[in-house]
């Protein structure tokens, strides 16, 4: 039997952003690897940066490549370290979105998670965590969490005042929660028993002032929230 061709190993170079994408950070991680010396790189000529890394290719038969490995950090902890502070930036980017738009995110979650609590069966729990996280959780701690910070910085239309993203925000918790409570106690909630799911509604009041939060119709509704002002939940 023929022995194996040995492996060609071949240098490639990629950019800080394709480097980026192969560790799972952000790129702006790498760029500061390479200033700091810890990662590879050469200039090219316009002067960016082009990290080097090596690829293997059998010499027989079809060619067949992958990254075997790359010069600089590869202590697991370290990656860890940088994907938990990428997340962290991009929250905080989220955070800022959301915050720009005149919404005081902390005050709204706040005030929608106690509206919130204080209606909901025994078996659920209803708190915050993170900023603009509702969490809405049966009795071993297994649920959901509402990103009421999202719906508001991500409303369809930018030009949309404060007060319609509080009403957007408002009703996706409320639906959220429906069905994480429903499933929690087996019943259409806020209705028990047999039937449909009443619909949720947030309204807001005709001088835009304040926030009418329930299930169901609007003249019977099956169950209604404390009314939510919109001016204790923008930014002062």
């Amino acid at each position: 039997m023929d022995e194996p061709d040995e492996l060609d190993l071949t240098e490639r170079l990629v950019t800080p952003a394709e480097m980026a994408e192969i560790m799972q950070v952000d790129e702006g991680e790498v760029l500061a690897w390479i200033e700091s010396g810890q990662l590879d790189a050469r200039r090219g000529d316009d002067g960016k940066p082009w990290v080097s890394i090596r690829e293997h290719r059998e010499r027989r038969g079809p060619s067949e490549s992958g990254i075997m490995f790359y010069k600089g950090p590869r202590d697991p902890k370290l990656l860890a370290d940088a994907r938990a502070e990428r997340r962290a930036r991009q929250r905080d980017r989220q955070i800022t979105a959301a915050l720009a738009t005149g919404v005081d995110i902390d005050a709204l979650s706040a005030a929608l998670a106690q509206r919130l609590a204080a209606v909901a069966p025994p078996e659920v729990r209803i708190a915050t965590s993170e900023r603009g996280i509702v969490n809405i959780l049966d009795t071993s701690g297994v649920g959901a969490g509402v990103d009421v910070s999202f719906a508001v910085a991500a409303f369809e239309s930018n030009a949309s005042s404060p007060a319609d993203r509080v009403v957007d925000a408002a009703w996706r918790l409320l639906e959220a929660a429906q069905e994480e409570i429903a499933e929690v106690t087996t019943d259409p909630w806020p209705q028990q028993g047999s039937g449909t799911l009443p619909e949720p509604h947030v309204q807001l009041s005709q001088d835009r002032a304040t926030v009418r939060l329930f299930y169901g119709s609007a003249a019977d509704p099956v169950l209604e929230l404390a009314a939510l002002s919109i001016a204790d939940v923008l930014n002062s």
